[in-house]
């Protein structure tokens, strides 16, 4: 027997399971505080849209759009989970980089630019989205580094200064007709795309986020 305790101590402490249960925990919490403010909007509706919002989220009027709707998350993830572990980087050496945004938009903006205003191939795009978002990145640890000014700080003043830059380097290649960039496909000859078949196992999702670029 305690042998058997000893094992589930270890389990429990184990980090991996600590966050699942702080994951599932959050979840709970988050039901009973919706639950609540529900109950002071309309006290006699709160227990039916809570029972709704549970039944939605296993419940899918068919098998297309329950993979339409996984599909759809994965793409939409991605770009979370990369910013996240650009977080947590920075925690491990005892930083707080809340300037993922910024970092995210600049790259995103440069391989915008260097594709559709320079038209460069892929691999020159990729790298100049790495070169500049981890410069934006690095003014605030080399501001933090030298001159100890507070890295929430600057990485607050960079995002913003990231978006306003980029949105003025984007409108010199946006479409006419909408508010967006022009379509890759056609504003550089020399890429070629490859996109992922999200059809196949995700119907209807949008694949646009899994393009490839591969050059002529």
């Amino acid at each position: 027997m305690n042998n058997e305790s000893k094992k589930k101590e270890s389990i429990l402490r184990n980090n991996a399971v600590q966050t699942i249960i702080a994951s599932l925990l959050c979840i709970v919490i988050g039901l009973l505080i919706g639950y609540l403010v529900l109950l002071i909007i309309n006290p006699a509706g709160a227990a039916g849209a809570i029972t709704a919002i549970i039944k939605n989220y296993f419940y899918y009027p068919s098998q297309k759009a329950m993979m339409k709707y996984m599909g759809t998350t994965l793409v939409k993830a991605s770009a979370l989970l990369m910013c996240s572990l650009s977080v947590l980087f920075a925690y491990k050496v005892g930083l707080f980089n809340i300037g993922a945004a910024g970092q995210y938009v600049v790259g995103a903006g440069a391989s915008l630019y260097f594709a559709l205003k320079l038209g460069m191939p892929w691999y020159v795009c990729m790298i100049a989205a790495i070169v500049i978002a981890s410069l934006v990145g690095g003014i605030s640890g080399a501001l933090k580094a030298y001159f100890n000014v507070n890295e929430v700080i600057s990485c607050i003043m960079l995002n913003w200064i990231s978006l306003y830059v980029v949105n003025m380097l984007l409108t010199q290649v946006k479409s006419e007709s909408t508010p967006y960039t022009v379509d890759l496909s056609s504003g550089n000859k020399r890429l070629f795309f490859l996109t992922v078949d999200w059809t196949r196992s995700f119907p209807e999702t949008n694949s646009y986020p899994s393009v490839l670029l591969f050059p002529w």
